[in-house]
């Protein structure tokens, strides 16, 4: 891809993982802010180092957040994974029979499942925010 060069991989990448973080950790009111701000990170990086256009802030940014969408899903895939336990252990009494157990631990690998096709949602989500914020940022920038 004409577009992908190794000095442009950097910025996408750090404003990818600092979007994702963000995403996973803030409060979920705050929703698509932190792939905002991943998109004018990537901008403001890029910008420091090559004179551009709103055109690649819209690139870099929808990349940025896509990467960010992913960062964020695995980040709470590994919430989930690590809550999972305990919560079967709270609803597992020791008189319980087999069956029972069985099937609470059954839910809770289903629930995990289920989590695993929320890929692309992060993904998409990610990326139009991103691309949003490098619009916002080019937009301010020219100001």
């Amino acid at each position: 891809m004409k577009y992908i060069k190794e000095e442009r991989i950097k910025p996408i990448i750090i404003g990818g993982i600092v979007g994702g973080v963000l995403f996973s950790f803030l409060p979920f009111p705050t929703y698509i802010i932190p792939y905002l701000l991943s998109g004018v990170i990537t901008a403001y990086l890029i910008s420091k180092e090559f004179p551009r256009s709103n055109m690649e802030y819209i690139v870099a940014g929808g990349l940025s957040g896509g990467i960010g969408g992913f960062v964020s899903w695995c980040l709470d895939m590994l919430i989930i994974i690590a809550a999972v336990p305990s919560m079967v252990s709270y609803y597992i009494d020791p008189s319980m029979t087999g069956y029972y157990i069985e099937e609470v631990y059954m839910e809770s690998r289903i629930a995990v499942d289920w989590y695993i096709t929320y890929i692309p949602f992060y993904v998409v989500i990610g990326a139009i925010s991103g691309v949003i914020g490098g619009i916002l940022y080019g937009k301010l920038k020219n100001k």
